[in-house]
């Protein structure tokens, strides 16, 4: 195991998980979870399919409530959704009777009513050239491709002023050329933005943790306390035709394997000793 101590979050979009325990239909989810992020933080949930990244992130939006513990955001207990926290799944939910521009245009009078017109178009257009989306603006979700459409989807929630994007697996549905396309695109956004987001990003491909993350907080698959939680010591802005040959990437990578490789053996182990355990 290599669960670390973090010092509390700092800043306005940080968030503080205490003793957390999820148990969903008589199956506990997760369990024993306690972790920090701070604001301004780039965090890869990873792990397998089943160990409760998307439990967590929904947690963290306010759309489930705790069996036991605390979900706290900027030093309050998290209650039901809320704007500063968008959450973003493979399925863009934008609206197809709205071109792009509008899509982002009302979403964005939504969260600023007192915003002139004028300024609101000219915001949703900043964003969707931001998103390499200027060309397609005119354009509706189903005229576009699944990849564009994602593209949209990240540019409103930007638009939104959001501080914080919790992205359950996005790009886990696309081919390796357009899921290399927007892992780059993500990273620009954070590096782009100003103020920096707080992003977390939940994902089962390590290659995409480490070159997206400035940590990475790995669950196991049986629920209880993160297997890694360690920090990417890459600089910013990451040159990704070097990243994967870089010796810290790949000492981080082979750190990470082998402790899922340990979990792994320690389950097999108490399997063979006690005969049976729950989600062994």
């Amino acid at each position: 195991m290599t669960t670390a101590a973090r010092p509390p979050a700092v800043g306005n979009a940080g968030f503080a998980v205490d003793n957390l325990r999820f148990v969903q239909q008589g199956r506990t989810l997760l369990a024993d979870l306690r972790l920090r992020v701070a604001s301004g933080e780039f965090v890869c949930l990873y792990g397998p399919a089943g160990c409760g990244k998307s439990v967590l992130l929904r947690l963290l939006a306010g759309l489930e409530i705790p069996s036991f513990g605390s979900v706290s955001f900027a030093g309050r207990p998290v209650a039901g959704q809320d704007i500063e926290r968008g959450l973003i799944v493979h399925d863009s939910g934008l609206f197809p009777w709205l071109s792009l521009t509008d899509n982002l245009v009302m979403a964005i009078d939504a969260a600023h009513p007192d915003l002139p017109a004028a300024h609101s178009r000219k915001r949703a257009k900043d964003y969707l050239a931001l998103a390499g989306l200027h060309e397609v603006g005119d354009k509706h979700p189903l005229e576009l491709s699944q990849a564009l459409r994602l593209r949209g989807t990240l540019a409103r929630a930007l638009a939104l002023d959001s501080p914080v994007l919790l992205l359950d697996d996005p790009l886990c549905v696309f081919e390796a050329s357009e899921r290399s396309e927007l892992q780059e695109l993500l990273a620009t956004l954070f590096d782009a933005a100003l103020p920096r987001r707080t992003i977390i990003l939940a994902t089962q491909d390590i290659d995409e943790a480490l070159a997206l993350a400035d940590r990475i907080i790995g669950l196991g698959p049986t629920a209880g306390p993160a297997i890694v939680d360690v920090d990417v010591p890459v600089p910013r802005p990451r040159e990704r035709n070097t990243l994967y040959d870089a010796p810290q990437f790949q000492a981080l990578r082979r750190r990470i394997n082998d402790s899922y490789r340990q979990e792994r053996r320690q389950r097999l182990a108490a399997r063979e000793f006690f005969g049976f355990g729950e989600g062994i």
